[in-house]
C-alpha cells in the first residue's frame, strides 16, 4: 500500500465521523463544507455578539459625550487653574456608590466610614505602622484607671468647623448620642 492510498484511507474514515457530526468533507475540491444549518448558526451568533459589542461602543460613546464640562476657573499666582465649585465651600465627588448615613453614631456601612473618616476627628486612631498600636488624635494622652474606666486629656485650642470650642463636653455628648 502506497502513502497516498494510507492517507486517502484515513481520511475517508475521518469523514465518516464528520458526516455524523453533520460536517459534509469534499476530497476532490480539497476543502470542507460545513452543513448550512450549522453555517446559519453559527453566522447568527457571531451576527449577535457584533450587535452587542457595537451597542456597548455607542452607549459608552453616549454616555462620556453627555458628561458636564469641567468648570472653568480662575489662574493663580502659581498659574495652576482652580475650578469655580472651590469658592463656593462646595465639595463634589464622584462615586461608583452611594451613602447610607452620613452619622458615625448610627452608620455601619463601609462606604459611610470613608466619607466620615475625612469629615470627623477621632479621640485615638490607629498608628499607620501598627493595626494593634493606638494613638492620640484629638486627645493628647490617656490611660486606663480601670477595667472600665479611661482618662483621656483632651487637646487644646481645637474647635469645630462652626467655632464651637472642643471639649469634655462636646465628648461627652458625642460617646452618650451612641
Amino acid at each position: 500500500m502506497k502513502f497516498g492510498d494510507l492517507f486517502f484511507t484515513a481520511w475517508k474514515n475521518q469523514s465518516q465521523h464528520f458526516k455524523a457530526a453533520g460536517i459534509l468533507l469534499i476530497h476532490h475540491g480539497e476543502f470542507w463544507k460545513m452543513n448550512c444549518k450549522a453555517i446559519a448558526k453559527s453566522t447568527a451568533a457571531l451576527a449577535i455578539i457584533v450587535v452587542i459589542l457595537v451597542a456597548g461602543l455607542v452607549g459608552a460613546f453616549v454616555y462620556y459625550s453627555s458628561l458636564p464640562s469641567v468648570p472653568s476657573g480662575t489662574m493663580t499666582t502659581a498659574g495652576a487653574r482652580v475650578p469655580g465649585f472651590v469658592s463656593t465651600n462646595t465639595y463634589v465627588a464622584e462615586s461608583g456608590d452611594q451613602f447610607q448615613w452620613l452619622d458615625p453614631a448610627v452608620s455601619y456601612y463601609e462606604y459611610d466610614y470613608e466619607i466620615l473618616n475625612n469629615q470627623f476627628e477621632k479621640l485615638l486612631w490607629y498608628n499607620g505602622n501598627s493595626s494593634t498600636e493606638i494613638i492620640p488624635w484629638l486627645a493628647s494622652d490617656y490611660s486606663q484607671v480601670s477595667p472600665n474606666q479611661y482618662v483621656f486629656h483632651l487637646r487644646h485650642n481645637v474647635t469645630f468647623q462652626d467655632g464651637t470650642p472642643f471639649n469634655a463636653r462636646a465628648v461627652w455628648f458625642s460617646l452618650n448620642r451612641l
